[in-house]
């Protein structure tokens, strides 16, 4: 998957070789650097890969603030949903644990309802602001939008 140059003062230098795929996928072609020596074992610099990280998380962060004011409205209430779902997830684990008996049964009932609310809502708000971003034609649809909880 990379290109190894190999040089006389036993140095690694990988050359990521990328895909059209790839290429589409990523912004950034940084090459990892990987130095051995012989006393100290295998050294990895992988600062370039840290600064085109930072320098990616930067043009997201420019567009995002160049977004409408009701993306940005939809783009925090997705956050603030996805922090009550796991929330309410830890709720629903806690639930389950301990003896079981009645009570038991309604906590567990009743921690899958705020699950299953708040999940809801959170599916409402991201198609809202997939059909926002389709409307203004927004490019950075997906740049930061998280589905994960």
């Amino acid at each position: 998957m990379a290109d190894l140059t190999l040089s006389a003062a036993t140095s690694v230098h990988l050359a990521p070789r990328r895909s059209a795929i790839d290429a589409a996928n990523t912004e950034s072609s940084a090459p990892a650097t990987v130095v051995a020596k012989k006393e100290e074992g295998l050294h990895i610099d992988m600062s370039a890969l840290g600064t085109a990280k930072k320098e990616a998380d930067a043009k997201a962060e420019e567009a995002e603030s160049q977004e409408p004011a009701h993306i940005k409205l939809l783009r925090d209430r997705i956050k603030e949903l996805q922090k009550q779902l796991d929330e309410a997830q830890k709720r629903l684990q806690e639930a389950s644990q301990g003896p079981d008996d009645q009570a038991k049964a309604t906590r567990v009932a009743a921690a899958q309802a705020a699950v299953a609310t708040i999940s809801g809502a959170l599916l409402q708000a991201t198609a809202q602001l997939l059909k926002a971003l389709t409307e203004t034609g927004t490019s950075s649809a997906g740049s930061s939008l998280n589905t994960t909880a």
